[in-house]
């Protein structure tokens, strides 16, 4: 084994499984902390995975606590939000809720 391979194996044992290294990578593109030609590789590693961003930037919405993260505000549940950060799930449901203002 490479000195690379088994840096790589060792940087993601801290994994229980797939599932929570797509969870982690949605969270960093959603965080917008990487240049964007590295956020286009991961999305796409995400959608590749099976991930869907789901909420637009600017989108209206009802409050729904399974999708939705408060950011700003004190909504309820069916109150018209805003997103301000799209979020990320697959056929199992939401891996990372999107984040609201209201």
């Amino acid at each position: 084994m490479s000195g690379f391979s088994q840096k790589l194996d060792e940087a993601l044992g801290v994994y229980r499984d797939e599932s929570e290294i797509l969870q982690h990578l949605a969270e960093i593109v959603s965080k917008n902390i990487l240049d964007s030609h590295k956020i286009g590789q991961i999305r796409a590693l995400l959608f590749n995975s099976g991930l869907r961003e789901f909420g637009k930037v600017g989108d209206q919405v009802e409050f729904d606590t399974t999708h939705h993260e408060i950011n700003q505000g004190s909504p309820l549940p069916g109150d018209v939000v805003v997103i301000s950060v799209p979020g990320w799930e697959d056929q199992g449901g939401v891996l990372v809720k999107a984040q609201i203002k209201t």
